[in-house]
């Protein structure tokens, strides 16, 4: 019987304890609406003359109107020149103090959201257009088919490759009462998946990330036909995989613990929803740590395979690729 808990996910369970703090993503999108924000004298702009007057990103999204993220890039060289720009120190500590004071203010206002239901909101409404942040999990539409096409219905008459949500996507089923249908569809700027499709947090291969929370403009206006809201890519931070060097061997012992109980019971992965959770974990420290899934030693290879072949025809579709090389060369 599944409870669709997913309790592995808090920071100091078997998942979340093999993911860092919060971490800036090298990009900034929505740029003009972003300055205009900061220009004009809104909330923002007063509370930055007051608490950091020496925030100053204008020459950050000037830098970034310069790289073309449309451009034929043959050898993948945008991606680092965007990440690059962002993540120069002085660049960085800007936008990091930027985001504090977004942060701050939002919780006091009412625009700083850590559920994507919005909960906490007095009016929805009142939030049209307005800079909010929204904790959440990345999902890549295409993750979503396999476990619900309910949910994947939703989406028919929308764009766009991401959205935020509060669960995996074996999560977005009618079984959990916990889910209330609520996403956010997530609006890039052009070419922005060409060029981060293979980058954490927004890997495609792998289809879902558990830990963002992501800056940008929330959009109703196409509720009439998309049924979701919008919200605009403009500032993410992420909590980064440790590096496979530093989990492995927890990793392998969870396995070993989960697979050879004693008892004959599993005890942190015996409902199903945090059996396939499992199967997301090595694939995003894997590629944290530029690994290959071919690299994997023996002992975790012999694990995984007889975790394969419990998880069988529930393993996420996006993922089978990386299990099927997993330990190939070891």
């Amino acid at each position: 019987m599944s409870n669709f808990y997913f309790s592995g996910l808090d920071p100091n369970r078997w998942f979340g304890n093999n993911f860092e703090e919060f971490h800036l993503f090298g990009f900034v999108g929505d740029r003009e609406r972003l300055m205009e924000e900061l220009s004009r004298k809104s909330w923002l702009r007063r509370v930055i003359e007051i608490f950091a007057p020496k925030i100053n990103i204008g020459s950050i999204l000037n830098g970034l109107a310069n790289i073309e993220l449309l451009s034929v890039d043959p050898d993948k060289t945008i991606a680092t020149q965007v990440i690059n720009l962002v993540t120069e120190y002085e660049n960085q500590r800007r936008l990091n103090e930027l985001l504090e004071q977004i942060y701050k203010t939002g919780k006091k206002k009412g625009t700083y959201f850590e559920k994507v239901s919005l909960k906490g909101s007095n009016s929805v409404n009142s939030l049209q257009g307005k800079l909010v942040t929204v904790e959440g999990h990345l999902l890549h539409r295409s993750t979503i088919d396999q476990y619900s096409l309910n949910t994947s219905a939703t989406l028919r008459s929308s764009e766009g490759n991401w959205l935020l949500s509060d669960y995996p996507p074996n999560g977005l089923l009618s079984e959990n009462s916990r889910y209330l249908g609520k996403l956010l569809l997530l609006t890039e700027d052009q070419g922005f998946t060409k060029v981060f499709q293979h980058l954490l947090p927004f890997c495609s291969d792998i289809g879902w990330y558990p830990y963002v929370r992501i800056t940008g403009f929330l959009d109703f206006s196409r509720l009439y036909t998309e049924i979701h809201p919008s919200l605009s890519i403009c500032l993410v931070e992420y909590r980064r995989p440790r590096l496979i060097e530093e989990v492995e061997d927890s990793i392998a012992d969870l396995l070993d613990k989960e697979l050879h109980s004693y008892s004959g019971r599993r005890n942190f992965l015996s409902d199903w929803e945090d059996l396939v959770l499992f199967s997301f974990l090595l694939p995003i420290v894997y590629k944290g740590s530029n690994k290959l899934p071919k690299e994997a030693s023996p002992h975790l290879t012999e694990l995984v395979g007889e975790y394969l072949s419990l998880c069988n025809s529930d393993l996420p579709k996006s993922l089978r690729a990386f299990y099927d090389n997993f330990g190939t060369s070891a």
